[in-house]
């Protein structure tokens, strides 16, 4: 995984982490609070076994709390929040090695392994977490451990030590690349990747919570590319793969690219919330000059409704079916461009109005007194020309042709 990469997974991994800690500290502390009871019933206040069991069960209590409340926010606290706890942990886990100087070390081996396993952390992290474990632990050991029981745990120190380290490089990178994945997976679900902006499946899945962030009124704006089918046709795919993402570039670039969304091969889809009809009308003039200066035409339809609308969508609908009456008056406009030129100077009909649509290879504009605009359609003859398309294009001639929105 490149290190671009890692970094845009971290702040998943630290949440992911968070999220864990909780239940993690929360189990700790009902064994350590288990424990206590069992120390103060069978070796009394005065133990020094009693007072680290009741240490360590305030200190994962403070934890578990404190968890919870910055669980939401994967940010500094939270990493200091799992380090606290680990570091509690080892302590713990040591101290027990210190008041039973005379018995085999279990607990820190256990710790070892366990630790690694429970959080994700970067390799380098694993390593030196379970190294610094080890070695404070066998420092103990050697200084306070009666000589029988010293290399017997210095020896497992360094077995279960090598084993966590082991465990923890290779399950530390599956999780990290399962992240990865998951976002990958993710980006695919909720973004076009031709166009870098929001899918279909992004909206049908979020429709409703994003409509129901606006407080006065919803205003979609629904745009249709025409003539991509002949774009792919004339001039490859290529040429309408930049003719489909220079649109959305411009459409998101008016209306933000969080409530833009590309609907089907050559259907976008817009969102506007809280704002009036003349400020969307404004920048969508903006939309169309800019495209008819790249050589490309959309048909837009725009529709309005209060917020709270039942259904949520319903406006969207609306904005497709004006969408539609304005694209059957462009090709309609494209069909009779074609007949006049063939009256006139004989040329075929058909190939004339694909010309109209989809514009002279090396141009994206025309004028429409040789019937020679840009743009695309559906539909290489005179009824399919006439009749609603999909795909993108403009001219010069095209402002004399390209109908005005209508509300209605």
């Amino acid at each position: 995984m490149e290190k671009d990469e890692f970094l845009s997974i971290h702040r998943d991994i630290i949440f992911e982490n968070g999220a864990i800690l909780t239940p993690a500290s929360l189990i700790a502390t009902i064994l350590l609070a288990a424990s206590l009871v069992m120390s103060l019933f069978h070796n009394g206040v005065h133990d020094p076994n009693t007072w680290t069991y009741l240490s360590f069960t305030l200190v994962s209590a403070v934890v578990t709390i404190l968890s919870k409340i910055c669980r939401k926010n994967a940010d500094w606290r939270t990493k200091i929040l799992i380090f606290a706890f680990i570091l509690a942990v080892y302590f713990f886990a040591i101290m027990t090695t210190f008041f039973n100087a005379d018995s085999q070390a279990t607990t820190i081996m256990v710790a070892f392994v366990l630790i690694v396993q429970i959080f994700t952390m970067t390799p380098g992290q694993s390593v030196l977490i379970t190294v610094a474990g080890v070695v404070i632990f066998d420092i103990i050991s050697y200084n306070f451990k009666a000589p029988r029981f010293f290399w017997t745990d210095l020896w497992n120190s360094l077995f279960f030590g090598t084993i966590a380290i082991i465990m923890g490089i290779y399950s530390n990178c599956r999780r990290y690349q399962a992240a990865y994945d998951a976002r990958e997976r993710k980006y695919l679900s909720d973004y076009d990747l031709l166009t870098r902006i929001h899918s279909r499946n992004y909206y049908e899945r979020n429709g409703a919570e994003i409509c129901a962030s606006a407080r006065h009124s919803i205003i979609c704006i629904y745009g249709d590319v025409n003539g991509l089918h002949e774009m792919n046709n004339s001039r490859g795919h290529r040429a309408g793969d930049e003719m489909l993402q220079t649109v959305a570039e411009t459409i998101a670039g008016a209306f933000g690219k969080e409530l833009t969304f590309r609907f089907g091969g050559d259907e976008f889809v817009s969102l506007a919330m809280d704002s009036s009809m003349a400020v969307v009308e404004e920048k969508l003039e903006k939309v169309r000059d800019d495209l008819q200066a790249s050589g490309y035409h959309v048909s837009f339809g725009l529709a309005e409704e209060e917020a709270g609308t039942e259904p949520y969508d319903q406006v969207v609908l609306q904005a497709e079916e004006r969408m539609r009456k304005n694209k059957a008056e462009f090709y309609a406009k494209a069909a009779e461009a074609a007949r006049e030129a063939e009256a006139s100077g004989g040329a075929n009909a058909a190939n004339v109005a694909e010309t109209y649509i989809a514009g002279p290879e090396g141009s994206g504009a025309a004028d429409l007194s040789d019937a020679a605009g840009a743009g695309t359609g559906v539909g290489s003859d005179l009824n399919t020309a006439a009749g609603p398309g999909a795909g993108a294009g403009s001219g010069k001639g095209v402002r004399r042709t390209n109908p005005r929105i209508s509300k209605n």
